[in-house]
């Protein structure tokens, strides 16, 4: 911080404090308490911060994200219901695919929920877009069946193929980044065990380094049959995986 200080004292460049926070992100029950400064500003501390577009808390508990998201959405989605209330279904389905799906999807690679409470919450908004795309809002209609009407795939299942189709990249040097850096082979390798392509699975202490993108990513990859793994390319890996119904 010091050295950022100076260089801007340097260029005379002015950093304005007062809209410079800082964060902790630790499990600790007794974390540390260090006071941080830029010149002789003390930098306000805050347990929740708003960076890229993502809420982070300390413990890195994606609720208050996925419930300010979802707010979003909804609100996004009662706009829909305002504007588009005699439009006929594509043009419903095209409404909701480009304004309210990215919404929920903004780098779901990092804040992908496990608790199933959460991933109700995120479902929830699908399923009130399609009973709109078919005015179908009597509770005995079935969303299951308004989802396959509209050829959707549940949220959740579009992140975990969100997840694979990111690790296929790593794996296969898609990225300017070293794959040695996050994928590892494993120890010990079984054929009758394990495919060609298995990564050593990371260990976790914590739920929240256990269900982060890595960890999950890496079980999720691990349990795909050899034939899947195995694709030359990333079109005809995404087609296999889509095939497949991914528990939440």
């Amino acid at each position: 911080l010091q050295a950022i200080y100076s260089w801007c004292n340097t260029w005379g460049m002015k950093l304005n404090t007062s809209k410079t926070h800082c964060i902790s992100f630790t499990n600790k029950k007794s974390p540390l308490n260090y006071t941080y400064r830029i010149g002789n500003s003390i930098i306000e501390k805050c347990n929740q911060v708003k960076y890229l577009g993502i809420t982070l808390t300390p413990n890195l508990n994606w609720e208050p994200h996925i419930l300010a998201m979802c707010q979003k959405a909804e609100k996004k989605l009662s706009f829909l219901r305002r504007k588009l209330r005699n439009a006929p279904p594509h043009i419903k389905i095209n409404a909701y695919k480009t304004l309210i799906r990215p919404c929920l999807e903004y780098a779901d690679l990092i804040w992908s929920p496990h608790q199933k409470y959460l991933i109700s919450k995120i479902e929830r908004i699908q399923k009130l877009a399609v009973r709109f795309v078919y005015s179908e809002f009597a509770r005995q209609s079935s969303t299951a069946d308004l989802l396959a009407r509209a050829n959707l795939k549940q949220l959740f299942q579009r992140r975990i193929m969100s997840r694979l189709k990111f690790l296929y990249q790593l794996y296969h040097g898609h990225f300017h980044i070293s794959r040695s850096h996050y994928l590892q082979d494993p120890p010990k390798q079984s054929s009758r065990l394990n495919h060609s392509k298995t990564i050593r699975q990371p260990l976790s202490r914590v739920n929240a380094h256990k269900h982060s993108l890595f960890p999950s990513a890496i079980s999720l990859w691990n349990s795909l049959p050899n034939d899947i793994v195995c694709c030359s390319t990333i079109d005809s890996f995404i087609n296999r995986i889509q095939c497949i119904e991914f528990a939440p």
